[in-house]
């Protein structure tokens, strides 16, 4: 966790860094050529129909949540080679996308959890989608989310007590496709 100093000197500035890059795609999506590259680019890698995100993107939703994001990585105690704390399988936390917040068009609606009841009925329709782990459900207080700053979601592999590995921020910032390298490294090491 971040000390109050070092956090009351990275707040504002993570939010003026933050509000700038986001005004810039405002800015540069209001522009045809460039917006057309922006769609382009954006139904390419966010894997959503531009139909479904283009009204909230850099939106101030949109903008409130990336700090909330960045904020939430900088004062997670969960670091790759430190103890984990409290680990669990899947743990369903607070709704990134809630249908009271900043949100998809056409995603699942699912309002912000005011209670341990709402979120755990969030986590029987992620359940009966068929995630093939077992999902357990953060504390109200957002525990889980917090020391592993995994909003709106991240993959960590746990060894022993120990973080031996640790993805960015997903969707985006993790890849599938490493974690499964991570595995089968590791598993071959094991033979």
């Amino acid at each position: 966790m971040l000390s109050s100093v070092a956090y009351a000197i990275l707040w504002p500035l993570t939010v003026i860094r933050i509000a700038l890059e986001i005004g810039l795609m405002r800015i540069a999506s209001s522009i045809p050529v460039l917006k057309d590259k922006i769609k382009r680019y954006n139904e390419k890698f966010l894997l959503v129909p531009y139909e479904d995100f283009w009204q909230s993107w850099c939106s101030w939703k949109m903008l409130n949540a990336v700090v909330q994001l960045t904020l939430a990585d900088l004062n997670k105690t969960a670091r790759l080679g430190s103890s984990a704390p409290n680990y669990f399988m899947v743990v369903y936390i607070n709704e990134a996308h809630p249908s009271d917040g900043w949100r998809w068009n056409n995603n699942v609606e699912i309002a912000q959890h005011k209670s341990l009841k709402d979120r755990c009925a969030a986590a029987e329709i992620l359940k009966s989608s068929g995630c093939p782990a077992p999902v357990l459900v953060d504390t109200m207080k957002n525990e889980a989310s917090v020391a592993y700053g995994a909003w709106p979601e991240r993959l960590f592999i746990i060894q022993r007590g120990k973080i031996v590995y640790e993805g960015g921020t997903g969707p985006y910032n993790y890849d599938l496709t490493e974690v499964q390298r991570w595995l089968e490294e590791y598993k071959a090491k094991q033979l």
